[in-house]
């Protein structure tokens, strides 16, 4: 299966989620409780012969870290259910990586879930509360 059967199954899942195709990866809005919202792009690349999918949601500028922030940040990975915190590009994200052949629409929601919720998480921590993402 892949990851564009993958989403269009996920959706039959998860009724709280919109996703749109955006330049060869999708975009997925989530819809969290007490109103906010979460995005999680889901993009696919290829290594040693295996399909993989990445999705990654923007927690805010990194920038914003300061000097203790990012060992705070790799100590919070060790107590991750799934993916990894991480500084892309200017943004932090966290991110996870999953085997398209090995995925299954309820394995895709629920780290669509957890990926969405943790970053909408540290973004009220960092950003005092504020719903950018």
């Amino acid at each position: 299966m892949d990851m564009r059967e993958l989403l269009q199954k996920t959706v039959e899942q998860g009724k709280w989620i919109n996703i749109r195709e955006a330049g060869g990866s999708w975009v997925v809005t989530l819809d969290l409780k007490g109103g906010r919202k979460q995005t999680v792009t889901v993009s696919t690349f290829s290594e040693g012969g295996h399909q993989y999918g990445r999705l990654k949601s923007k927690i805010g500028p990194a920038a914003s870290l300061s000097s203790q922030r990012p060992t705070s940040a790799l100590k919070m990975n060790a107590g991750l259910t799934h993916g990894s915190l991480a500084i892309d590009g200017e943004d932090l994200v966290i991110q996870e990586t999953i085997m398209l052949a090995e995925s299954t629409p309820t394995h895709l929601l629920a780290s669509l879930q957890y990926i969405g919720e943790a970053a909408d998480r540290y973004e009220k921590m960092m950003g005092g509360g504020a719903d950018k993402h």
